[in-house]
């Protein structure tokens, strides 16, 4: 059996290639924080194999877990895949990449602040606190537009991006297994999705 994909074997196969697999990516983040200049590239690089080395954690903990807990794993790690290869193809990508950040925390404090609404001086004061940082993370990223000229930021569509780097097909068959999945689907909801030969053969393709 090689390492780095199971085709036969065991709960305890798989999970000892995805532990293998995990490592494999913690030492490339370890490479890349040690023998590499600190560009905003190779920062991006390292911050997406970070965050796959966790994904891939998390699946392999869930190796016995139900499908759609793998799900969520699954789909999140194509799309690091996507997202790596999409902010590679240029400097003005690259940069909307980082400004999301901004907007997505943006939109994370107006929902809190729509939980927050109130009219105690607690609630007054903590509405006030967020607005002010909105207000903040807004000036920031005007001022990121304009100095590197970038479009306005909003999040990436996967499908369009997945399209545009060659992996509209795999994108589809991910899509229709993971959100069948990680949604209160009818054949979640009304069945019992974790028997039969579909599950288990979803549930191969998840953890190979």
């Amino acid at each position: 059996m090689s390492e780095g994909r199971v085709s036969q074997g065991t709960h305890e196969d798989v999970k000892r290639n995805l532990h293998y697999i995990a490592d494999q990516l913690y030492e490339l983040a370890k490479k890349i924080t040690e023998t590499t200049q600190r560009t905003d590239k190779n920062l991006a690089l390292l911050n997406i194999v970070k965050k796959a080395v966790l994904e891939v954690h998390h699946i392999e903990l869930a190796a016995e877990d139900t499908n759609d807990v793998l799900a969520w794993h699954v789909r999140n790690l194509f799309e690091l895949d996507v997202i790596l290869r999409h902010i590679l193809t240029s400097e003005v990508v690259l940069g909307d990449w980082f400004a999301q950040k901004l907007t997505d925390e943006i939109e994370m404090l107006e929902g809190v602040l729509g939980m927050a609404a109130g009219d105690s001086p607690e609630k007054m004061a903590a509405a006030a606190n967020v607005t002010k940082r909105i207000e903040e993370l807004r000036e920031i990223l005007a001022r990121a537009r304009h100095d590197y000229n970038l479009p306005v930021a909003s999040r990436f569509i996967i499908s369009r991006i997945a399209k545009g780097v060659g992996l509209s097909a795999e994108y589809k068959a991910i899509y229709k297994m993971t959100s069948t999945y990680t949604h209160p689907s009818s054949y979640v909801v009304n069945s019992a999705p974790e028997r039969g030969i579909l599950a288990w053969q979803i549930r191969t393709i998840f953890l190979t």
